[in-house]
């Protein structure tokens, strides 16, 4: 008898336990589902799959646009445009990373994204930084005096084919009379756009005679308004997008000029 209530008082327990846990368990599962449960779950510890990232694309080269050009004095302000290039040809407005080496001369409102402004304090010698994922740029500047060039670094990540003396074509001679003074861009409708419109702009280049004349310049974009139908031409068709405001920068030779686009 004591054996038959010891054995009767397990069962009622076991059962107790089997069914405290159907009613405390979420999913609902069978009482004695306990004894038999196996984690099936992969990825991460909450049931999700891990993802790879997007790499980011490879850029050439990375370059410093002015969007103004000429004699810089003092108190003036600048826009200064950061522009990567693909390997081929294509040019794209990246957010980089600002800085002066002489925090005297001028000071810049923004030390990362897609432009910047500097406001001259003195006049002098100061370099405009510009990096931007491996590469790096800079521009020379010179407030109350000539105007200075630009420095492009390659990517270290690609490396440029080098070929013999033999299949190196001769350098073009050019004019050493002659440089490029400014670069004007030619908006034939001069009204304000709205999405799905596309315009025409062409780009002349006034050279140290006095003389202007049509080039192939290289086109590029300040904000995500659009698209160009060409980098590297005399003109290009730019179609809106988007609304917004943003730039279309044109540069020949290190000189660069700018236009500023107004989406509805």
């Amino acid at each position: 008898m004591k054996v038959f209530l010891f054995v009767l008082s397990f069962i009622l327990i076991l059962f107790g336990a089997s069914i405290w846990y159907y009613r405390a368990s979420p999913s609902g599962s069978s009482p004695l589902s306990f004894f038999s449960q196996k984690n099936t779950d992969s990825g991460n510890k909450d049931g999700s799959v891990l993802s790879g990232k997007t790499q980011p694309e490879n850029y050439k080269t990375l370059e410093v646009v002015e969007g103004t050009t000429g004699k810089w004095d003092v108190g003036q302000k600048r826009v200064f445009f950061a522009v990567a290039k693909t390997g081929t040809g294509g040019s794209v407005s990246v957010s980089g990373n600002w800085s002066l080496s002489d925090d005297t001369v001028g000071k810049i409102d923004s030390k990362d994204g897609t432009e910047t402004t500097m406001t001259a304090s003195k006049e002098g010698k100061v370099i405009l930084f510009l990096s931007y994922q491996d590469l790096k740029a800079e521009k020379q500047i010179n407030v109350g005096g000539a105007v200075l060039g630009s420095n492009v670094f390659p990517s270290p990540t690609l490396s440029p084919t080098i070929k013999p003396p033999s299949e190196t074509a001769a350098p073009t001679a050019t004019p050493t009379s002659l440089r490029v003074l400014t670069v004007n861009i030619y908006d034939p409708d001069g009204r304000r756009m709205s999405v799905g419109d596309q315009r025409n702009f062409q780009a002349k280049v006034v050279m140290s005679d006095g003389k202007e004349k049509v080039v192939d310049v290289d086109w590029s974009l300040s904000g995500d308004l659009g698209t160009l139908s060409r980098v590297h031409a005399s003109n290009t068709d730019f179609k809106a997008l988007k609304m917004g405001n943003g730039s279309l920068i044109a540069t020949y030779q290190g000189v660069s000029a700018s236009l500023s686009l107004q989406v509805n």
